[in-house]
């Protein structure tokens, strides 16, 4: 992927996984590719995937309400954001993380409120 192949690193990645599908990261990099191709419902179930191999990572709930925001599924979004900031703590940059999603699905009163909870 790092020399333009995006296409044979995808097939790498894919079989990587096939290999061994307790590879985390795999999974997330898969989603990420899955993102980029707009291929949103892939990208949640790699989601999945990661989140099974690591159901306490602090990340699982801010990147599947990522994904539900930009499938349009705001109050499933919305769910997984709160989950995110309660294990958080709701932190400032826990709050900064949730109004940058909302802001990039373009959702700015959400975005506001949760940039004001982190000022």
């Amino acid at each position: 992927m790092m020399l333009s192949d995006v296409d044979g690193g995808f097939k790498d990645l894919q079989r990587a996984l096939k290999l061994d599908p307790t590879l985390r990261q795999a999974w997330l990099n898969l989603a990420g590719l899955e993102i980029a191709e707009k291929r949103y419902g892939a990208a949640y179930d790699a989601l999945v995937e990661a989140r099974k191999l690591d159901p306490s990572a602090a990340d699982n709930d801010l990147n599947l309400g990522a994904v539900l925001l930009m499938q349009g599924e705001l109050e499933r979004a919305d769910g997984h954001f709160e989950r995110y900031l309660a294990a958080a703590g709701s932190t400032a940059d826990a709050h900064f993380l949730v109004a940058s999603n909302y802001a990039l699905a373009g959702r700015e009163e959400r975005a506001l409120s949760n940039l004001r909870r982190a000022i």
